[in-house]
């Protein structure tokens, strides 16, 4: 029987479905492309089962484990990590993770209070003063790079904060994507190529009889999440670059990042 006492603080939809929510974490985590049907119909899933008691972070967390192989399925055997959002897998791998806490809530609860004991916990200001260094070596990081070659490839985490800013229009996007996505594609020659990349709809793959019918396939179907990337970085990329000093771009950053709070 699953102990959902042990659960507080369930997860909402916001912190499910928003641009930095579990779902998408969950997604790069295990490397899914994007599908909006299957995550709508993942979503209806979670919100009608017994796992809607968990938190956001125990939800992400468990999905953790399974790849790292801290948690066990019911056969006392590791996850076989499919890069496919999967109801099957994912309640596989959440009731599995309720069990384990369930069975170990007094080692759970132990470590909780030893850790108290041995890290004292943090000031405002000094938390505050940790994400400020983190943000100007994140910032540092990226300001390099813009200068050196016009481009950064860690841009998207920008991106919720700056889309705002970013002049384009539907027209111009679309064919920035699929520009990408024939750079992307490009790189593959075969249908094995895609099959061991491990990130497109196997649907898609069984359905093509050629290369070519693929790539129109995957050209005309849902957009896929590593391009979608590939784009975020170079509009962002091209919004940030007119900075030319570190502390203007850390500036702008923490303004757009303010704006977004408020």
């Amino acid at each position: 029987m699953l102990k959902w006492e042990i659960c507080s603080n369930p997860v909402t939809l916001n912190e499910m479905v928003s641009e930095t929510g579990v779902l998408n974490k969950i997604c790069r985590l295990y490397t899914i492309s994007e599908n909006k049907a299957n995550q709508k119909d993942w979503i209806y899933w979670f919100f009608t089962s017994p796992f809607r008691k968990l938190t956001h972070e125990e939800v992400y967390q468990a999905h953790v484990m399974a790849l790292n192989s801290d948690l066990l399925n019911e056969a006392g055997e590791r996850f076989k990590i499919f890069p496919v959002l999967s109801m099957i897998q994912s309640a596989a791998i959440l009731r599995a993770y309720v069990l384990e806490k369930g069975n170990n809530e007094k080692v759970w609860k132990a470590r909780k209070e030893l850790e108290k004991l041995m890290l004292p916990e943090k000031t405002k200001e000094e938390i505050q003063k940790e994400e400020e260094e983190t943000q100007y070596m994140y910032a540092k990081i990226i300001f390099e790079e813009l200068q050196d070659k016009g481009f950064t490839g860690k841009a998207t985490f920008y991106f919720p904060y700056i889309k705002s800013k970013i002049k384009i229009t539907k027209e111009a996007a679309q064919r920035l994507y699929r520009y990408q996505a024939y750079l992307f594609l490009k790189k593959f020659t075969t249908i094995k190529d895609f099959k061991d990349f491990k990130m497109f709809d196997m649907h898609v793959l069984k359905a093509s009889k050629s290369i070519k019918e693929l790539k129109e396939n995957l050209l005309s179907g849902s957009p896929i999440e590593s391009v979608k990337q590939q784009c975020r970085d170079i509009v962002v990329s091209k919004y940030l670059k007119k900075f030319k000093t570190i502390e203007d771009l850390l500036g702008e950053l923490k303004n757009l990042k303010n704006e977004k709070n408020k």
